[in-house]
């Protein structure tokens, strides 16, 4: 019995050369870029991974996939790790970081104009690179408290002195005449990020410390969105929409200082 024949035969025909297509010597000819043009693309290349990568990112957060379980190694006591807030802080400022450069400013022109060029969606990552902050900054954070009095001896002293030293140090840029959007949004940055941890433990804290017991007063909901912790928000939103050159009058300094200031006393009044 014969072997079948192969699927694809190769052919012995020999075709004229006139019915060979010749291929352009412009198409054969090799690009090259020089420095500049080769790191633009390079810049450009790796914005459009990281509004693919924070796009996914904020679909699994509405998903609640972000958030691991662990054991405290010292407590024994299950922990929640908030694997969400350090990402997209991280792309946002790769974001921010790679649009500084000039002549990828220049190609990239604004975001809604990149993702037409390259097809791109991602409707998710343009309302997150819009706010500028990630989702958890933006949400109110509360706190169950078994009375008005009590302290919160929960809050770790380190967040505390973390959340301190960068109100000091966005305080001082201003005072000494920092006006640029690269100068402020990344000590604003840092500013909320350690607020939001200091909010974040008093809220572990006070959640651990309630009661069902019918003989102690019932606890009570309270927002610890303290005056002014939203207005330092609505400052690194405003600042995100800033081209990376561009800076504040003379009049947003001053109110934003002012924010920062009416902020600060607040911040140290709702830990009491």
């Amino acid at each position: 019995m014969s072997n079948p024949p192969p699927y694809a035969p190769v052919s012995t025909r020999v075709f004229p050369s006139h019915h060979m297509v010749r291929q352009s010597p412009a198409l054969s000819k090799e690009i090259t870029l020089d420095a500049t043009s080769r790191e633009s693309t390079e810049a450009l290349s790796e914005i459009y991974s990281i509004i693919i990568v924070l796009d996914l990112l904020e679909k699994s957060y509405l998903k609640d996939g972000l958030f691991a379980k662990t054991k405290d190694p010292d407590t024994k006591e299950e922990v929640t790790i908030d694997t969400y807030t350090p990402t997209a802080l991280r792309l946002l400022n790769q974001y921010n970081s790679l649009l500084k450069l000039p002549d990828v400013k220049t190609q990239f022109i604004d975001l809604n104009t990149f993702k037409k060029n390259y097809g791109l969606s991602c409707p998710l990552a343009s309302e997150r690179i819009s706010a500028g902050v990630p989702a958890t900054m933006v949400s109110s954070i509360t706190k169950e408290s078994s009375s008005s009095d009590k302290k919160n001896t929960g809050v770790s002293s380190r967040a505390v002195a973390e959340a301190t030293g960068s109100f000091i140090t966005l305080m001082d840029a201003l005072k000494l005449n920092y006006k640029a959007k690269d100068q402020l949004y990344p000590l604003l940055s840092d500013l909320v990020t350690s607020v939001n941890a200091v909010l974040s433990d008093g809220d572990e804290d006070s959640s651990e410390s309630e009661t069902d017991s019918d003989d102690e007063e019932p606890t009570s909901s309270k927002k610890l969105d303290f005056e002014g912790r939203s207005k330092l928000v609505g400052w690194l939103v405003k600042l995100n929409n800033m081209k990376a050159d561009e800076e504040l009058n003379a009049e947003d300094t001053r109110q934003l200082l002012f924010d920062l200031e009416t902020a600060y006393k607040n911040f140290y009044t709702c830990l009491e």
